[in-house]
């Protein structure tokens, strides 16, 4: 399993790396076989509809004049169908959100501990970290719900870095794609190991690229 063997080398940023220009790649085949497909459709429509004969103004001076850049960004459903979430990562994450949702209700009396540092940044110390937790969990268990703090970004950062999804390779290069793929797959091992996650959210759309993945989340 790819995911195992990430684990052990330590090359989780590497193997990211080479996921995100393959999934790069067939998604700007995906979008070019849309767009055409999107193109005669429309046409259709607009026959159908009667406007086939109405012409587009020149507007492209409005269009986009102040924006420098457009980077793809890799769709939610393809990274999940790459990286797909394993049955015991399912069964970690299910059951640590009953527990936390019992805990809250009052109907478990023990006591939710999301624990770990502000935010990752290296891999490989998180899945460490992960091992620990891992440990504690066992121990504990009976008294405590242990969830590892596994935050991937940053939202009270005004300057500087803003996380692990953002800026995975802490340089300021931004590749956010990287990020969302690294993310992931960090997340897959963490819960393979037994160990449930917690998360923050800095917007609405970082969610869906781990999904069933985290058992408890703050916004």
């Amino acid at each position: 399993m790819v995911a195992n063997k990430i684990t052990r080398d330590g090359t989780i940023i590497e193997e990211s790396l080479r996921l995100k220009d393959m999934l790069l790649g067939v998604q700007a085949q995906v979008d070019a076989v849309a767009r055409e497909a999107e193109a005669a459709l429309l046409e259709g429509s607009q026959q159908k509809l009667g406007y086939q004969h109405l012409s587009a103004g020149k507007d492209k001076p409005l269009i986009d004049n102040r924006v420098h850049s457009k980077t793809p960004v890799l769709t939610p459903h393809m990274l999940t169908m790459v990286l797909p979430v394993s049955d015991k990562s399912i069964l970690v994450t299910e059951e640590s959100r009953k527990v936390i949702s019992d805990i809250i209700k009052h109907q478990d009396s023990r006591l939710i501990v999301v624990v770990g540092p502000c935010s990752i940044h290296d891999p490989k110390a998180a899945i460490e970290y992960a091992r620990h937790i891992q440990k504690w969990r066992a121990l504990h268990g009976q008294n405590l719900e242990i969830v590892m703090r596994a935050y991937m970004e940053k939202p009270r950062t005004e300057l500087g870095w803003k996380g692990f999804i953002y800026d995975p390779l802490l340089d300021g290069s931004d590749d956010i794609n990287l990020g969302l793929v690294a993310t992931r797959m960090l997340a897959c091992q963490i819960t393979d190991l037994g160990v449930p996650i917690a998360m923050e959210r800095l917007n609405a759309l970082t969610p869906q690229y781990v999904n069933a993945l985290v058992a408890y989340d703050t916004i």
